[in-house]
């Protein structure tokens, strides 16, 4: 059964639509429920505090969209043309499909895109995430345009799932954590930040590193060029794999792992290996200066061994890998330090919920029942830790309130490691 959006029958929410051509001007702690239908007008305000859910089976549409800051939960289908996301953004797509054509950003803005959602670019504009964003994906990213991905300066992307980029340029100077598939890439650039590849797979038509690369999986670089320049560090673990036509390193490398290249291969920079118990294999299987590594080697590497081996698959590199894939690990737990209460007596019992994985939780659901004899009046977030912030107080669905709480659940986000309070009063009936 799909997920829907929280009280999928209106209640609580500020504004219900079922498919129309309205414009609304939400203000902080407003709410807009695209029940049904397809919504086609304007958006004139979406400040931070507010929210927008389009259920399952609606279609979200809008003719335009000015100043939006706040959240956006997908359960159905929304299509962004012309919009522009201010600081702040939150999108969700939960379960359902989020196109994007002809978008802005003018600050940052967070994207969460679960297993079995997919997010599809198309036309010709690009898709910028601005430096501050969080992009974190675990279905699919499909380019079907002629865009490019670009992740700026001080941007983080987490990838479980599969980005498929069709032949268009993926741009990073963010910090990028693979442990899926990204795919079709015309040519990844890695502009400055790092690039984690774990256990997982990339291919492009040609790679340039001037970041901070490090590999546990399998590159493989092929298409027109197959080219691979390293300009920057480059680092890969015992059984990792990149596979090409040419090589040049101009920066430095260092590490295990096997590379295997057939076309022309040069090394300008510091090319050593980490263990000579456990050397960089570099095989180029049309060397032309032997006993040389490379066909020009103006720098000598150290632990380093040339030997012959078949490239092996993807699935194979990737099959054995050490490293799991990226996953939250939530924990919970309640206490109030009292062995008993007497009928009439406050009592104030606290809340933790923390995230102990290797992932960020986004879109997370914080319920509760109260215990027998507690009439529950009154529940605060006492604060976070670990880069947590405390979901925006209000009636709206998701925005945390005792009703909520007890009810279809608060809306939290926690980030790795972080961690947060709540308090809850209550009164003793009994």
């Amino acid at each position: 059964m799909a997920q829907s959006c929280p009280s999928a029958d209106g209640a609580g929410y500020t504004h219900v639509d079922t498919g129309s051509a309205t414009s609304y001007t939400l203000g902080a702690g407003d709410s807009l429920l695209i029940s049904s239908g397809t919504f086609s007008g304007f958006i004139n305000a979406l400040p931070a505090g507010a929210r927008i859910c389009v259920n399952t089976g609606a279609t979200f549409q809008p003719g335009g969209a000015n100043n939006v800051s706040g959240e956006i939960e997908n359960h159905g289908t929304a299509v962004f043309r012309w919009v522009n996301f201010g600081a702040g953004t939150t999108l969700r797509n939960l379960a359902g499909l989020m196109t994007f054509e002809s978008t802005n950003a003018n600050g940052p803005i967070h994207i969460f895109n679960p297993d079995g959602a997919t997010i599809r670019a198309v036309g010709n504009g690009n898709m910028t995430i601005p430096g501050g964003s969080t992009m974190e994906n675990h279905g699919t990213i499909d380019f079907a345009n002629n865009g490019i991905l670009e992740l700026q300066v001080g941007s983080t992307a987490v990838n479980t799932g599969r980005i498929h980029m069709n032949g268009n340029d993926f741009n990073t100077g963010g910090n990028v954590q693979n442990s899926g598939y990204i795919d079709g890439v015309g040519e990844l650039h890695v502009n400055a930040g790092s690039f984690a590849n774990a256990c997982s797979a990339v291919e492009a038509d040609r790679i340039i590193n001037s970041g901070v690369m490090t590999n546990e999986g399998f590159f493989v670089v092929s298409g027109g060029t197959g080219f691979f320049t390293n300009n920057g560090s480059l680092s890969q673990e015992p059984g990792a794999v990149i596979v090409g036509a040419d090589f040049v390193n101009d920066g430095s490398v260092s590490g295990h792992g096997r590379y295997y290249f057939s076309g022309q291969t040069r090394n300008q920079g510091p090319f050593h290996g980490s263990d000579p118990a456990d050397p960089i294999v570099f095989y180029d299987a049309t060397r032309t200066a032997p006993p040389e590594f490379f066909d020009i080697q103006n720098s000598m590497p150290t632990n380093v061994v040339r030997q012959v081996f078949v490239p092996p698959a993807a699935e194979e590199v990737i099959a054995n890998c050490s490293v799991g894939p990226v996953q939250a690990d939530l924990y919970v737990s309640k206490s109030n330090g009292l062995d008993a209460v007497v009928a009439g007596q406050t009592v104030i019992y606290g809340i933790t919920v923390g995230n102990a994985g290797s992932g960020d939780a986004v879109g997370v659901r914080l319920h509760d029942v109260a215990n027998e004899g507690l009439t529950c009046t009154h529940v605060s977030c006492a604060g976070g830790t670990g880069g947590a912030q405390c979901p925006v107080e209000g009636g709206a669905p998701g925005q945390l309130s005792i009703d909520n709480l007890m009810g279809d659940g608060v809306l939290i986000d926690l980030p790795l490691h972080g961690e947060l309070e709540f308090e809850v009063t209550c009164a003793a009936t009994e």
